[in-house]
């Protein structure tokens, strides 16, 4: 296993733990109830859901970086910009949380969740590179 897949993964685990300790001091120790509205439909977010979405975004983000490792001129450039736009649009799903501890909580986790996901995978990409090393050879 390289040390960059070994980064992903703890990248990866650390933001569902990150999530999840999250979900834990808000729901057990703060009292909130964490309940999203969908449509007509509340529901509430669980632990099982927290992980899951936080390990999701996790792969989907690896997926992404090692698309950019290939084949971006700047990889950690461009990850940085498409990461942080994909942070800033998952911000607007607590909107629809139904009281504003639960709002503040998972904007938290979110934030949380994505930053960690940032840093941690972004790091495996490289600054810099010229298109020939970036893989334009294999298209």
């Amino acid at each position: 296993m390289t040390k960059e897949r070994k980064r992903q993964i703890v990248s990866i685990t650390a933001a569902a733990l990150g999530g999840l300790l999250v979900w834990l001091i808000a729901v057990h120790l703060a009292d909130v109830d964490l309940i999203v509205r969908s449509g007509s439909n509340e529901r509430p977010v669980g632990p099982g859901a927290v992980a899951i979405v936080a390990i999701l975004a996790g792969l989907a983000a690896v997926g992404l970086a090692e698309l950019l490792a290939r084949r971006a001129a700047h990889p950690r450039r461009t990850w940085r910009i498409i990461a942080g736009l994909a942070l800033a649009v998952s911000l607007t799903g607590p909107l629809g949380a139904t009281s504003a501890g639960a709002v503040a909580t998972l904007v938290g986790m979110h934030l949380l969740v994505g930053v960690t996901l940032i840093v941690g995978i972004g790091g495996t990409l490289e600054p810099d590179r010229t298109l020939a090393s970036a893989g334009r050879e294999g298209r």
